[in-house]
């Protein structure tokens, strides 16, 4: 998946690919901000490179690719859902 944005502000889309089932659900958020703004972020959170990223999860208005809103409790009950896999 490709996103080229030609201007600022939050953009929803919705999975392409269907690898399972669930793929129904997975709802994707891209925010976009002036490049300066980015770099800025970017520089001020020290981003990682590889594997996900957790420092802003509670930042995120869903979890569960869009599944569920973000909240302590909503969090807790897919921690507890993933340990039954």
């Amino acid at each position: 998946m490709w996103i080229d944005p030609h201007e600022a502000g939050a953009f929803l889309g919705q999975c392409a690919q269907y690898c399972g089932t669930q793929h129904a659900k997975m709802l994707l958020r891209v925010y976009v901000q002036p490049r300066a703004e980015f770099e800025q972020w970017v520089h001020d959170n020290s981003v990682r490179r590889f594997g996900p990223d957790l420092t802003h999860l509670m930042s995120r208005d869903t979890i569960a690719a869009g599944a569920a809103p973000n909240t302590p409790e909503e969090v807790a009950a897919g921690v507890k859902e993933s340990g039954r896999h």
